[in-house]
C-alpha cells in the first residue's frame, strides 16, 4: 500500500502567478504537474494544493517541499484523507480503495510509513463482499496482533492474526514448559505481554525447549480442525 508521490529528481517548471519565493504563488513544472499555495524560501511551505497530470491532487499542509501535517489526497486509485510525514501516509487517517482487488474497501485507522499499523484500525470491505470488516491491530499493512473479523452471516473469527491469516480464537494457554507434538503451532509472546506472532511449527515429537525459541512465554494455538487443544 505504499506509494511515491515524488520523483526524487528536481522538478523544473516556473511560476506563472503569484510569489513563488515567500508568498502566495502558482508554479507550473515542465512535467504537467501544477502547485499553488504558499511559499517561503522558495519551498512549499504552508498550505497549498500540489494537482499532478494525471489528474491525481493533493490539497493540505506543507514543508519544505514535502507533504507534513493534515492533508486530502484525491486520486485514480484512492482516496486519503489524514495526516502525512515527508510525503507519507503517517498517523490518523481514513483511505478510500478504487481500483484492483481493494476497489470499494477502506481502511481507518493509524499509518506509518503509508501503511495500515497500530492497534484498533477498521478495515471495511465493499458491498458484494461476504465480510463485513476487520477491528483491531495492524501491521506493515496487514492483520497482525489481535482482531475480529465479521462475516455477512453474522459469524466472527475473533482472536490472533498473524499476516492476514487467522491463527485461532483459544490462544489463552501459557505454559512455561509446554509438551508439543509433531505438527503442532506455537505462537510466541514477550515478557510486556506484545505478541510478537514469530510462529513456527514443531518439526520433533519431545519437549521444545523455552530457549530454542528465544521467549519466555508460550501461547498454544487450538487445532480448530481437529478439535483438540495442543498441549
Amino acid at each position: 500500500m505504499s506509494l511515491t508521490l515524488f520523483s526524487q529528481e528536481r522538478l523544473t517548471g516556473k511560476c506563472i502567478k503569484g510569489d513563488c519565493q515567500n508568498g502566495d504563488g502558482s508554479f507550473q513544472f515542465d512535467n504537467g504537474d501544477k502547485y499553488t499555495g504558499a511559499y517561503r524560501n522558495g519551498q512549499r511551505n504552508g498550505e497549498g494544493t500540489y494537482i499532478y497530470k494525471s489528474g491525481d491532487r493533493y490539497t493540505g499542509t506543507w514543508s519544505n517541499n514535502q507533504m507534513n501535517g493534515y492533508g486530502e489526497y484525491y486520486g485514480v486509485n484512492y482516496d486519503y484523507k489524514g495526516k502525512w510525514a515527508n510525503n507519507q501516509q503517517h498517523g490518523q487517517g481514513t483511505i478510500h480503495f478504487k481500483t484492483g482487488k481493494r476497489a470499494g474497501d477502506s481502511y481507518t485507522g493509524q499509518f506509518v510509513n503509508s501503511r495500515p499499523q497500530g492497534k484498533n484500525g477498521v478495515y471495511t470491505y465493499r458491498d458484494g463482499s461476504d465480510k463485513i470488516k476487520y477491528e483491531g491491530d495492524f501491521e506493515r499493512g496487514k492483520f497482525n496482533g489481535e482482531g475480529t473479523l465479521t462475516y455477512r452471516d453474522n459469524s466472527e473469527d475473533e482472536g490472533m492474526w498473524k499476516d492476514d491469516v487467522f491463527l485461532g480464537a483459544e490462544i489463552g494457554v501459557y505454559l512455561k514448559q509446554p509438551v508439543l507434538k509433531k505438527g503442532d503451532t506455537v505462537i510466541t509472546q514477550s515478557n510486556n505481554n506484545k505478541y510478537l506472532l514469530s510462529q513456527q511449527t514443531i518439526m520433533k515429537n519431545d519437549k521444545y525447549q523455552m530457549e530454542e525459541l528465544n521467549e519466555s512465554i508460550f501461547a498454544i494455538e487450538k487445532d480448530t480442525k481437529n478439535n483438540r487443544k495442543l498441549i
